[in-house]
């Protein structure tokens, strides 16, 4: 994603606070979260691919773009991270500091074997 579209960031801002998650299935982009939620869910499934894109290191390669919670990369002052404390780090997610290999491991964490059927909501 070489631009990030306003549009996109703005709805999965929204999608964070409805407290979605998405993970990438086989493949396919699964959405969770609260039933009241649906129409947002919904919205991010017509815009899958751009979605699932932001999951992907792409412009500061490896660190992904956003997590499975939607939370979105940003650069802050350094601080430890806060899932291993063992590593400090200037990368945030969502006000969260994480290094490179916690924010890998909740990456990876998403990636679930095929399955079938539709989206969960």
């Amino acid at each position: 994603m070489a631009v990030m579209d306003r549009g996109l960031l703005c709805l999965v801002d929204e999608a964070r606070t409805a407290g979605l998650r998405v993970e990438l299935a086989g493949g396919r982009l699964r959405i969770r979260g609260p039933k009241r939620a649906a129409p947002l869910a919904h919205a991010l499934l017509g815009r899958r691919e751009a979605i699932a894109a932001l999951l992907k290191p792409t412009y500061m390669y490896p660190w992904p773009e956003a997590l499975t919670d939607l939370s979105r990369r940003f650069v802050d002052f350094i601080a430890w991270c806060a899932d291993c404390r063992q590593r400090s780090t200037f990368v945030r997610y969502s006000g969260r500091p994480l290094c490179l290999p916690c924010a890998l491991k909740r990456t990876e964490a998403a990636n679930l074997p095929e399955s079938s059927g539709a989206p969960d909501l």
